[in-house]
């Protein structure tokens, strides 16, 4: 017998990927200062940038947003008004991913001293952040409240069941080498809480 309440289950997740957010939010707010740069005629750190996009384009996209759609399956099974909601956050994560690799590409061409303009990668990283902005609110506010109050233990059982989860490589308790910098500067610039 499952001897783990409900409650705790889905506290774990919901609180696990709002803490997420919030990390991913400060990753938004470097880019978007990085970019800022642009219009005070200064040179953005482009190297900080990609190591910023790398991240949002690996463990958000290949760990947090699979888990989120493991439990989203399960609020429209319960609850099949929430459809509409859950086919448009899903489609939000493909649009993600899409901008994410289109911006990291640009930011790795720059590093290598091809030709990108100024214009395409601001209009992309601005792109890039109000979508994950915007997707961020709209599930913190529609889709996490409805999840705590339906989903079950065997729902959350199955989120587990269902993705192997990785150690976060930058905000979790082993920093992976290519984020040290990232993390640095994270720990200076938006106040982590964690060491430098």
């Amino acid at each position: 017998m499952n001897t783990v309440s409900s409650g705790v289950v889905m506290a774990d997740y919901i609180a696990k990927w709002h803490r997420e957010h919030i990390n991913f939010s400060k990753l938004l707010d470097l880019l978007e200062t990085q970019i800022n740069l642009f219009h005070e005629d200064e040179h953005p750190n482009y190297e900080l940038m990609l190591d910023i996009m790398y991240y949002l384009t690996h463990y958000p996209d290949q760990v947090h947003h699979p888990e989120e759609e493991v439990a989203f399956k399960r609020v429209v099974q319960k609850d099949s008004r929430m459809g509409p909601v859950v086919t448009d956050l899903t489609k939000q994560h493909q649009v993600i991913a899409e901008n994410g690799k289109t911006l990291t590409e640009q930011l790795d061409a720059i590093v290598i001293d091809s030709m990108v303009t100024r214009q395409s990668i601001e209009s992309s990283a601005r792109t890039y952040i109000f979508h994950l902005r915007s997707h961020m609110n709209l599930e913190e506010t529609a889709l996490f409240p409805t999840a705590s109050n339906i989903l079950r233990v065997e729902d959350w059982a199955a989120v587990d069941a269902a993705i192997k989860s990785r150690q976060d490589p930058l905000f979790g308790e082993i920093v992976d080498k290519r984020y040290e910098a990232l993390h640095q500067q994270i720990a200076r610039e938006a106040e982590c809480g964690c060491k430098e």
